[in-house]
């Protein structure tokens, strides 16, 4: 099975300062799916950023609202520079 054979909505999740697997390496799966794909930037390094527990202090995250699959693809930079900031922890973002 190849990642464009996915027909379940996908939830991505990047960290902003990943030496293992770096954000805009990460964000190329909406290059790699058929998909919606609900990509998070959190803030923080490979293991920080993911377990950011809701009520930890000095945590945010990027996200944009979810689209439609098959949308024009928009680069890690052009997402970036558009992507809405939330405080806190990304775990409800996920949850909802």
């Amino acid at each position: 099975m190849a990642p464009k054979d996915i027909r379940a909505p996908l939830s991505v999740l990047g960290t902003e300062r990943d030496q293992v697997a770096p954000w805009r390496s990460v964000y190329r799966i909406n290059l790699l799916s058929n998909t919606t794909v609900d990509f998070v930037l959190a803030s923080g390094g490979h293991n920080a950023g993911i377990v950011s527990e809701p009520g930890h202090a000095r945590r945010s995250y990027r996200f944009m609202p979810l689209q439609a699959a098959g949308g024009a693809y928009v680069g890690p930079d052009e997402w970036l520079e558009s992507a809405l900031q939330a405080d806190g922890s990304w775990w409800p973002h996920w949850q909802g």
